[in-house]
């Protein structure tokens, strides 16, 4: 943990300055600019919300607030875990130019998501003000549970950056892997209401998005608190999978410029 905490150190001015350079590379290359980072997460919720209300009849109150603060937790995980499987491959001619650790380009692309994420934040908070959810202190607790998504997405997406230098075909099998979590972590249903309680207890446990996505909505829209138990579980192993997939990396990453 200390080498980590040794390099991070080293090398996060390298990490922001590539996300802030994408960043403005994205804007540069874009008729409507940073318009398009509120536009993307609200084109995608018109389009559950008019399949779960107009299709499928829900009877969700606020249900585009419901369905958009789901959304926008998917999509940051989402986008973190799938960037990462050729992130290593991605970036061969930096790293074959100057040594990077490995897991500082996961770190890139989550700064460059997070910048994103909190827009859509925004968005969701004026989207809550208009349908008049009724917005407590409450929701301060949201703020461990953003850190618990930061460190999952950081964990996972290691993992995957490792294995996606050695598998070619891995983008495509984790693809499928994350449209079928995607329906199963209550992005537009809330799974306590649809699951009876000792398989919700279960389902809860084993899929972190569900957690997080279902906790998020307890304390923004209905002024819960942090369920605790269940945060610290998940907390824990989030850093297990992460200090795991930094040892990973190390233990590789001089293998993988042989493979590349």
């Amino acid at each position: 943990m200390k080498d980590f905490i040794t390099k991070f150190k080293k090398y996060n001015p390298f990490a922001l300055y590539s996300a802030k350079a994408e960043l403005k590379s994205e804007v540069s290359n874009s008729y409507l600019t940073w318009i398009w980072w509120i536009l993307d997460p609200l084109l995608f919720m018109l389009v559950y919300v008019f399949m779960v209300d107009i299709i499928f009849k829900s009877n969700e109150e606020k249900l585009p607030v419901f369905v958009m603060s789901g959304l926008l937790l998917w999509n940051f995980f989402n986008k973190n875990v799938m960037l990462s499987v050729k992130i290593i491959i991605g970036n061969k001619s930096i790293i074959s130019q100057k040594y990077i650790p490995k897991y500082m380009l996961v770190i890139q692309k989550i700064y460059v998501n997070f910048i994103k994420f909190l827009i859509s934040i925004g968005i969701l908070i004026i989207l809550a003000i208009f349908y008049k959810v009724q917005l407590s202190f409450n929701i301060i607790y949201s703020i461990p549970l953003l850190i618990l998504l930061l460190i999952i997405s950081f964990g996972i997406s290691n993992v995957f950056a490792h294995f996606g230098v050695f598998i070619e075909d891995l983008a495509n099998i984790v693809q499928v892997l994350l449209r079928l979590i995607f329906y199963l972590s209550g992005i537009f249903y809330s799974i306590s209401d649809k699951l009876p309680s000792n398989l919700y207890n279960i389902f809860i446990k084993v899929n972190p998005m569900a957690y997080i996505i279902e906790d998020f909505r307890n304390i923004f829209m209905y002024q819960k608190t942090l369920d605790i138990k269940l945060y610290f579980y998940w907390l824990f192993i989030a850093i297990i999978i992460s200090v795991l997939s930094i040892k990973l990396i190390n233990k590789h990453e001089n293998s993988y410029a042989k493979v590349m």
